[in-house]
């Protein structure tokens, strides 16, 4: 079957249109297809359990929004009443693509658990990579596991000058603190987070630049996150901000609870100030701020491992993807409004991910030391 008949016939399977014969194709093709699928990769995906559970209950949820262009590719073959949905990412890309070439370096690994801690008197410490996270107590600042990093003097007086701690991670890192009052915060890559040893007064106030996810304690006083063009406040809640420098616009989504945003210096305080409500997410980096009704897990599932694109232009990709293996695309001319949608482990080889990539977007793509480059013929 010629590959652009197989995607006509599964993007109409895919969206419940197919006719009986259609189905009938499109189920013996994938029989003779099944045995070439490689098998699952424990070594390197984990337990299939959990994961495969997982994807199987975002196809189930999305499978119906994806009409066009896909990062993943969901394919569901029909047979004797019964829904298949196979997975086909990482594990086996239909139609399979050509192996990305490397030049002059070994295939790029993803990010993982890298940061550094500077103190208020500039010294910096680089955290465990083996570890995750780091917990801010009345004792000291341990790993959230238990091992020292940092102690308090006996007398109860901090070893440390100053108050101010700032966590921070590198291109292809990311890292997890709990701070004094317990509020929890995930570090994306290529972000910081500056945060007092202790918080005092009526308000607990944290400085962002790039993305965290938070988990905040309920308390009497108000949590607050500066960026660089948006304060959000909060009693107690849980909720993602992502204010990189190199992206357009910065994006609150709150998943549970309630919290305020707000543009700093606004000129007119009509639309500058805004309440959001579970589900919603609030953008700035206009004129205002912009209030949208979104599937939160799009944009909080990279803390649990996951690179979820919903709708995503292809921009945005390249610099997520950027960010997250540490590396440069220098390739131009990107199919006009491409947008992507599909989530993969962020534990995938870059090599796979650029499979994927060219499966959408006809571009040859290679790897020459951390750059990634396209392929003229």
């Amino acid at each position: 079957m010629k590959r652009n008949s197989l995607q006509e016939l599964a993007a109409k399977v895919s969206d419940g249109i197919a006719t009986e014969s259609e189905l009938a194709e499109y189920t013996a093709w994938y029989r003779s297809r099944e045995s070439s699928f490689e098998q699952w990769d424990e070594a390197r995906l984990g337990p299939p359990g959990d994961r495969q559970a997982r994807l199987l209950r975002v196809i189930s949820q999305r499978i119906h929004r994806l009409r066009t262009l896909h990062f993943i590719r969901r394919w569901i073959p029909y047979a004797a009443a019964v829904v298949f949905v196979l997975v086909i990412a990482w594990v086996a890309i239909i139609p399979r693509q050509p192996a990305v070439e490397r030049i002059g370096a070994a295939d790029i690994q993803p990010g993982g658990t890298r940061a550094t801690l500077t103190l208020s008197d500039g010294k910096a410490i680089s955290l465990d990579e083996a570890r995750s996270g780091i917990v801010i107590s009345d004792q000291a600042i341990t790993y959230n596991d238990g091992p020292l990093i940092v102690p308090w003097s006996e007398d109860g007086k901090k070893d440390l000058p100053g108050e101010l701690l700032t966590l921070s991670t590198p291109r292809g890192g990311t890292y997890q603190v709990t701070l004094s009052d317990g509020t929890k915060v995930w570090l994306n890559a290529a972000s910081s987070l500056k945060y007092p040893l202790h918080f005092d007064g009526n308000e607990r106030h944290v400085d962002l630049v790039g993305e965290a996810f938070f988990s905040v304690t309920p308390s009497a006083s108000t949590f607050r996150v500066s960026t660089a063009g948006q304060i959000i406040e909060v009693l107690g809640t849980r909720f993602n901000i992502s204010a990189y420098p190199d992206e357009p616009l910065s994006r609150t989504t709150l998943v549970e609870g309630s919290v305020q945003v707000r543009i700093p210096g606004a000129k007119s305080a009509a639309g500058a100030n805004r309440i959001l409500s579970q589900g919603e997410q609030a953008v700035t980096g206009g004129s205002g701020i912009d209030v949208l009704q979104v599937d939160t897990e799009s944009y909080t599932s990279w803390k649990d491992g996951f690179i979820t694109l919903d709708h995503l232009d292809i921009a945005s990709v390249v610099r997520q993807l950027e960010r997250w293996y540490d590396v440069s695309f220098e390739v131009s001319g990107w199919p006009e409004g491409l947008r992507l949608t599909g989530e993969l482990p962020r534990d995938t080889k870059l090599s796979g991910v650029l499979e994927a990539l060219q499966l959408n977007t006809g571009k040859k793509l290679y790897i020459k030391e951390r750059k990634v480059m396209e392929k003229r013929d």
